[in-house]
């Protein structure tokens, strides 16, 4: 049976949600922690933010990887709301250490948009 997980989407950078809702980022890039191994393909994450709004999405598969750059080697930058290989790791950076990214890796978790809410 799908679980639900919460994933938060910092506005500090890019309008994350907005990235997702519209299509236009279909991969979301995380550590790949023990949170994110629990999660399965048809599993449903609801990505949101400081503004009470979310966004929920269906798990459709993982690319992972050592690092940002190498992940980067198989998916489109695009996919995940960059246009490059190097924003993405000067972003990915601000939020997660090098010591624990080279400790447990790198996930693209693609996904789909299966519904979103405003306001809590």
């Amino acid at each position: 049976m799908p679980q639900t997980h919460r994933l938060y989407c910092p506005s500090s950078t890019k309008n994350w949600l907005e990235l997702i809702r519209t299509g236009v980022k279909t991969i979301d890039n995380r550590s790949y922690s023990e949170k994110r191994r629990a999660m399965k393909v048809g599993d449903i994450i609801e990505f949101w933010n400081d503004t009470d709004t979310s966004v929920m999405a269906q798990i459709v598969g993982f690319a992972i990887s050592d690092t940002f750059t190498s992940l980067y080697s198989f998916i489109n930058p695009k996919d995940t709301g960059f246009d490059s290989a190097e924003e993405i790791e000067g972003v990915m950076g601000k939020f997660f250490s090098q010591e624990e990214l080279q400790e447990v890796g790198v996930v693209g978790i693609k996904i789909k948009l299966v519904g979103q809410s405003e306001n809590k």
